[in-house]
């Protein structure tokens, strides 16, 4: 969830068409819709939605070293205040690269590699623990979920220019199978859960620093 566009003040829901586990993709994609609205009834939560969804597409740059030679795939994604989004890569290093994509529905944008983050952890090896899965943004701390680990970053002097070692803490989560999915609830709170039938739904009365 992030604003529609720049210049545009309405909110909307972003969906990202970004995974490519065999690392074959030449184009991806970004599905932008107007965020529903909800409305309460005496019986649930009723949702309208009708609104028509617009696609973005973008490429990433050609590698600039061999250890990066494949093309990146991903699973999290945040949108940035600024109307552009970030794109998280799932590597086996721990190393997550962070690539900025500006949406323009006129034409296939090249994304811009800005930086990356560390998810290593000295308890867990290499390889599939250490890829990122989720991501959330709220008041500029990044909240990144790997398959067993979760991570909030505090990049709130970085949403406009290059990511450099934000400062982190880990986040002690429920225990997850699979983990891949995480989020800010709207009192602070955080949500995650895993991949899989009848998982369950992980809720962490966190304190968010910029609540109190």
């Amino acid at each position: 969830a992030g604003p529609c566009a720049p210049t545009d003040p309405s909110r909307c829901l972003w969906i990202g068409d970004i995974g490519d586990n065999a690392h074959k993709r030449t184009e991806l994609a970004l599905i932008r819709s107007v965020e529903p609205a909800y409305q309460a009834s005496s019986t649930a939560q009723e949702l309208s939605w009708n609104q028509q969804a617009t696609i973005f597409r973008f490429r990433y740059p050609p590698s600039r070293t061999a250890e990066y030679s494949a093309r990146p795939d991903a699973e999290a994604m945040v949108a940035l205040p600024s109307g552009s989004l970030w794109i998280l890569t799932k590597q086996d290093d721990g190393m997550s690269r962070i690539f900025q994509v500006k949406p323009d529905a006129s034409a296939t944008v090249v994304a811009t590699e800005v930086g990356s983050l560390n998810l290593r952890d000295d308890q867990l090896q290499g390889g599939l623990s250490l890829r990122a899965t989720a991501a959330d943004l709220r008041d500029g701390q990044l909240l990144v979920r790997t398959y067993f680990r979760a991570w909030q970053f505090d990049v709130s002097e970085q949403l406009t220019g290059t990511v450099n070692a934000p400062a982190r803490i880990e986040v002690k989560t429920g225990f997850d199978i699979q983990g891949e999915s995480i989020a800010y609830g709207l009192d602070a709170s955080i949500w995650h859960s895993s991949e899989g039938l009848d998982q369950p739904l992980w809720k962490l009365p966190c304190s968010h620093p910029n609540t109190p």
